[in-house]
């Protein structure tokens, strides 16, 4: 079994955001700001493409890469929202 990292980006509606407030969406990007994993998305917009070959091809191979990753490093609170970032080890 191999393994792989991504980076895990939550994101918080603000009380100041009046469409979406208290709504909660997490996103899990690989390389090249591949969008792998939707879930949480108010209108059904949900998705999950984790599979093995997406993991393998978009997938970090070390933690250190994927903390250099532009998901993770401009994950930070806007007037909207708010962002969290982390880095999950994926086995496929």
């Amino acid at each position: 079994m191999k393994t792989t990292y991504l980076v895990k980006v939550i994101a918080t509606a603000t009380e100041a955001n009046k469409n979406f407030s208290g709504d909660v969406h997490t996103y899990i990007y690989g390389k090249e700001q591949m969008l792998l994993k939707m879930e949480g998305t108010r209108y059904g917009q949900d998705f999950d493409n984790m599979i093995p070959y997406f993991l393998k091809k978009y997938g970090y191979n070390r933690a250190c890469d994927a903390k250099k990753s532009p998901s993770y490093k401009n994950a930070q609170a806007e007037e909207f929202w708010n962002y969290s970032a982390e880095i999950v080890e994926v086995a496929y």
